[in-house]
Order: structure tokens, then sequence, then C-alpha cells
């Protein structure tokens, strides 16, 4: 009867081996995790070159101002040709 005994206590140690492969599926799923968090990173560096494209449309406008000042000077020496005309009528 005291040898039956002792085949019990060994069915009990392979029941705690099975629960050891059990945590080791678990680890398994926090990696999986961490590689999400690092797309997400990925979408701000995006969204900073999209802010310099628009310095850039800024300087175009400037330049375009300066073009009209030029057109301004222009009028004036036409009416400097009219005072000429005005001289051979005395005359």
């Amino acid at each position: 009867t005291a040898i039956g005994s002792s085949n019990t206590l060994t069915g009990n140690l392979n029941q705690v081996l099975g629960n050891q492969n059990t945590a080791i599926g678990l680890s398994n799923v926090i990696v999986g995790n961490s590689n999400l968090a690092a797309g997400v990173a990925n979408s701000q560096i995006g969204s900073n070159n999209v802010a310099v494209g628009n310095s850039n449309s800024q300087f175009g406008n400037s330049n375009t101002a300066i073009g009209c000042a030029n057109t301004a000077i222009g009028s004036g020496n036409t009416q400097i040709g009219n005072a000429n005309l005005a001289y051979g009528n005395n005359n």
C-alpha cells in the first residue's frame, strides 16, 4: 500500500510544469504593443514638413509688391513730357 501512494505524488509535479508554459505566452503580447507606439512617432515628423512649405509661400508675396512700385515711377515721367509741349505754344 505504501508504494501506491508514491505514484500519486508524481502526478502533481506534472501539473506545475503546465502552468509555466502559460506565463511565456503573456510575454509575447507585451512586445506587440511596443511596436505600435513607434508608428505614432513617425506621424509627427510628417506634420513638421508641411509647416516649412507654408513659409516659402509668404516670400513669394513680398516680391510681387516690389513690382507694383516700379510702375508708379513710370507714370511720373509722362507728366514731364506734357510740360515741354506748353513751352512750344508760347514761342
